[in-house]
């Protein structure tokens, strides 16, 4: 009879269905363990065979939600007596931390954002209070891991830690090939001859997306526009799209789950990655869309951060920074050759390289001596 495989209970405080990186590393880590994954409840009764997912349905009011949670988290980690408390994000740092210590296991902490304070851009007050959230249980954690190697970079200085975190990229394996056709709301967005632009994330003036709404009143009619997400500024993205004359060629579909999210944009030609935002989170960003565009055979068109133009560059798959609207026909006129380009940058990021080297890095956490 084969011994209990090790638990892992992983707490997002955030609905799974529609957080890639908790997907991924559940499933890598499911390979060897026995993971339980804690989140909100969305409704949509989401389920993954190789993991359980344990939903809790929180009230409004933002102590009571955090209390709820707070509680059901407790009671799992007090219930599965886990071997290692995976939490992800701020929002989870310090129930991560309560929920390890009340079972004797090994925390390991997973930022998804970079939290750092900066001088020349002044927190407010809730940045602040989950800055410091953070702080007082990143050097206490077994294992950091961040999602990219600037971000690591970055946490290690700050943070004055022993080792630089590991560094996760938020590469998403690739889509299953079903044979499943473009969803309609792409291929149907300007007809056959459209030139189609996708973005794909949170609908914030904060990140620039206005700055493509706004462009394509300068790019020709059969350009369009797809915006797949939700967020603070639909309403404002819409009213500006009527202002600008582009409403019948700006199209929102939604927030929408990853399959049918890469169905949308296998029916684009055009992917866009806007960071323009101030602060090193924006600045060293780690998008999803960074890889997901190319899995669906996107070019991309991005803002000039490092992160962005040093892949542009070195692979030939996009253009970063400058003018949104010439960005856009540059790419449309040199389609082809930025196409060919994709094969070599999908080939060198592959979420098997990164789940593998979670698992070694669980190897090694569960082989040391507790803390």
């Amino acid at each position: 009879m084969s011994a209990p495989r090790p638990r892992v209970l992983m707490p997002v405080f955030n609905p799974i269905e529609f957080d890639g990186r908790v997907q991924r590393a559940a499933s890598a880590l499911a390979e060897a363990y026995d993971v339980t994954v804690v989140s909100v409840d969305a409704g949509g009764g989401f389920s993954d065979p190789a993991y359980r997912v344990r939903p809790v349905a929180v009230r409004r009011g933002k102590a009571v939600r955090h209390l709820t949670f707070l509680r059901a988290v407790l009671g799992e980690a007090r219930r599965l007596r886990p071997a290692v408390v995976h939490a992800h994000d701020f929002f989870m740092a310090v129930p991560g931390w309560m929920a390890a210590r009340a079972c004797g296991a090994r925390l390991v902490y997973d930022a998804h954002e970079l939290m750092i304070p900066e001088p020349e851009r002044p927190q407010t007050g809730h940045e602040h209070f989950w800055y410091l959230t953070e702080k007082a249980v990143v050097r206490r954690a077994n294992l950091v891991i961040a999602a990219n190697e600037e971000r690591a970079r970055e946490m290690r200085r700050h943070y004055g830690l022993a080792a630089e975190p590991l560094a996760i990229r938020n590469i998403p394996p690739p889509p299953s090939s079903n044979g499943a056709a473009p969803a309609d709301a792409a291929t149907a967005a300007g007809g056959a001859d459209a030139l189609r632009l996708i973005y794909q994330g949170d609908m914030s003036l904060e990140r620039g997306v206005g700055d493509y709404v706004s462009a394509m009143a300068r790019l020709p009619g059969h350009f369009h526009l797809l915006l797949a997400g939700s967020g603070p500024d639909v309403g404002a993205l819409k009213a500006l799209a009527e202002r600008e004359g582009v409403a019948s060629r700006v199209h929102f579909l939604g927030r929408l789950v990853r399959s049918e999210l890469h169905r949308v944009m296998q029916g684009a030609h055009i992917g866009i990655i806007t960071y323009t935002g101030a602060g090193k989170n924006f600045f060293y960003c780690a998008p999803n869309k960074l890889y997901e565009y190319p899995q669906a055979g996107l070019p991309m068109l991005g803002s000039d951060n490092p992160v962005l133009r040093a892949a542009f560059e070195r692979y030939g798959v996009g253009v970063a920074g400058g003018d949104p609207a010439e960005g856009a026909l540059r790419l449309a006129a040199e389609l082809p050759r930025f196409r060919a380009a994709l094969p070599a940058f999908v080939a060198a990021h592959r979420w098997e390289d990164e789940a593998e080297r979670l698992r070694a890095a669980y190897r090694t956490l569960l082989a040391e001596r507790p803390r």
